[in-house]
């Protein structure tokens, strides 16, 4: 009998505690648009940031769930790696070829355990499986291990629809953002601004990209960092808000650790123009001991693009910052200025006949946006020169910028045209490339490409097939 009792009050027990798990289950999977979690709609994005792509109908989906989903997008930011996952991503990043390479299937079971860590705190012990094989050394590693930060790369995906529906979040934003631990490499943060140009940008972005940034993967999250920090995504979201969180923002640029100024100075530059009110606390940060603070500084201001009062002088100066990647930005962002910034022509031609090949080619695309006739005149006529005397490719960076001066586009085709019968295979195939940039206005290219489709390199001739069907489809 009491065997019976015991057994009966064991099942009340269990059924308890399942209801509790159904009810903790389906809070986490709250807020629901139609029959569908919102999780699901997240997943639409990709799985992850390398995977990215638009989607009009998880657009709609969180707009429609508006300010109910702030919950779910900072149950998202809050997440963190479990043991097992950790070690799976600290064993990818030792052998990162071994991972790409080997990569171990995906069961439906692992799939549906993948879907319920995604939508709820569960987690699953995963089988350990080896990566490498008989090719090279065995790792352990669990099944496409999923990051914590793919969680919080979607929570800002999230943020960026919602806009200022997501005010609310900005208290625990701000406490996120003062994550001082480091988040790794930066990104090309200029093509994180929008979302439908960051994804159009591949033939014509900047040839330059600072030590330690990745290419664009097509999105407005560019990051692919596994072990990416709360702090860089919270300060992000912040900036996807909008114009009120630029009062924490500046409390942020104001903070002793030189990697929350730069995630502030980052953030504030991509608020755009609604972050006019913070430019001259931006403008002192051009002065601060740190190197990537005056960077992230340089590069906000143009984002910006207001104040050109304070802006434009503070970027002159900055021409002259020898430090990595200040220069850079000071002369890209006086580009984003245009024919305001025609007092910084003197000390931008300066950098442009330096032997540095990178700051001339941010004077030089700096100059095509403030000055045509400057550049038909002192820069365009310099970049021919060095492209048609160069030997075993030393030309290919004159190349690449003639490239992107897209608004000469009748001054620069013919040389680009001429660099098709370059003896080196990445000049040839290089300009192939650029050409098919220019879209229909490269049509007097044609011929040349069609030549390059029976060129002995492989490369070139896919280069020159891509081209082809970008300035004439109809072939």
């Amino acid at each position: 009998m009491r065997k019976k009792r015991f057994i009966r009050l064991v099942v009340v027990l269990l059924a308890i505690l399942g209801v509790v798990e159904l009810a903790h289950l389906w809070k986490s999977c709250r807020p629901w648009y139609g029959l569908t979690p919102l999780g699901y709609w997240l997943d639409r994005y990709g799985e992850s940031p390398g995977d990215y792509k638009p989607c009009p109908q998880a657009d709609e989906a969180l707009r429609r769930v508006g300010t109910n989903a702030v919950p779910h997008l900072l149950r998202l930011l809050h997440s963190t790696n479990s043991i097992a996952t950790a070690k799976a991503l600290a064993a990818q990043a030792a052998n990162p070829y071994a991972s790409m390479m080997n990569p171990p299937s995906i069961s439906l079971k692992d799939r549906l355990k993948m879907w319920v860590e995604k939508l709820t705190p569960i987690r699953f012990k995963r089988p350990t499986v080896y990566l490498g094989g008989s090719s090279g050394p065995r790792i352990r590693a669990h099944p496409h291990p999923v990051p914590a930060s793919w969680n919080h790369w979607h929570a800002y995906l999230g943020f960026q629809v919602l806009g200022p529906l997501g005010r609310a979040a900005i208290p625990d934003l701000v406490k996120l953002a003062h994550d001082p631990a480091p988040s790794g490499n930066y990104p090309n943060i200029r093509q994180m601004k929008d979302i439908a140009s960051a994804a159009n940008q591949a033939d014509n972005s900047s040839s330059y990209v600072a030590p330690g940034d990745s290419p664009s993967a097509g999105g407005k999250v560019l990051r692919n960092n596994p072990f990416l920090v709360d702090g860089e995504i919270a300060a992000w979201s912040l900036a996807a808000i909008g114009g009120e969180s630029v009062p924490p923002l500046l409390e942020l640029l104001a903070d002793p650790n030189p990697r929350l100024r730069a995630r502030a100075a980052e953030a504030l530059g991509m608020i755009g123009e609604s972050a006019e009110p913070a430019v001259p606390a931006i403008v002192i940060a051009l002065n601060d001991p740190d190197m990537e603070v005056r960077m992230r500084a340089a590069d906000a201001l143009g984002c910006i693009g207001r104040r050109a009062d304070l802006a434009i002088p503070a970027l002159t100066k900055a021409l002259s910052d020898r430090q990595e990647g200040v220069d850079y930005y000071a002369a890209q962002s006086l580009g984003d200025f245009g024919q305001r910034a025609t007092s910084a022509i003197p000390a931008l031609l300066t950098n442009f006949a330096s032997g540095d090949y990178r700051n001339k080619d941010s004077a030089a695309l700096a100059l095509s946006k403030i000055s045509p006739v400057t550049t038909e005149v002192e820069v365009i006529p310099v970049l021919v020169r060095d492209l048609q005397g160069s030997r075993n490719g030393s030309g290919n960076m004159s190349l690449i910028t003639l490239g992107q001066m897209t608004n000469e586009a009748d001054l620069v085709i013919p040389a680009i045209i001429g660099a098709t019968d370059d003896a080196n295979q990445m000049v040839r195939g290089n300009a192939a490339g650029i050409l098919g940039g220019f879209g229909p206005a490269a049509k007097a290219a044609v011929p040349k490409l069609v030549r390059l489709t029976n060129d002995p390199d492989i490369w070139v001739r896919d280069r020159a097939v891509g081209a082809l069907k970008k300035i004439a489809p109809a072939r």
